[in-house]
């Protein structure tokens, strides 16, 4: 993505056309949800509560586990570490919008 040897960031043609087509089918998942529905998820907040603990707490000390067992050298234990904090949602709302399921309940995981 980036090149940054010498000092300086540069990206590439094929690098900032992936991040506007990303954010492209981000924000039309977005507008796809009224204002109505977005504020219905937060009505219970418990799913929201139980989601964010397990990206943030639960996810990364899993990822800190693993690296453990298996003696990771300390850069991809850092690696491990990152990835399994960083929030993987956007794809479970792109198969939401495409299939028409109930897109406000998904990223909560709200039952109803």
């Amino acid at each position: 993505m980036s090149n940054c040897t010498d000092g300086t960031l540069s990206f590439d043609f094929q690098s900032i056309g992936n991040l506007v087509l990303l954010f492209i089918l981000m924000l039309g998942c977005g507008m796809a949800i009224s204002l109505a529905e977005f504020k219905s998820v937060f009505k219970q907040p418990r799913g929201i509560i139980v989601a964010m603990f397990g990206q943030f707490v639960f996810l990364p000390l899993m990822g800190f586990a693993m690296a453990r067992a298996f003696r990771l050298n300390p850069i991809q234990s850092v690696g491990l570490v990152v990835m399994t904090s960083a929030p993987g949602g956007s794809t479970s709302n792109i198969f939401c919008l495409v299939s028409s399921k109930n897109r406000p309940n998904a990223p909560p995981f709200r039952d109803e």
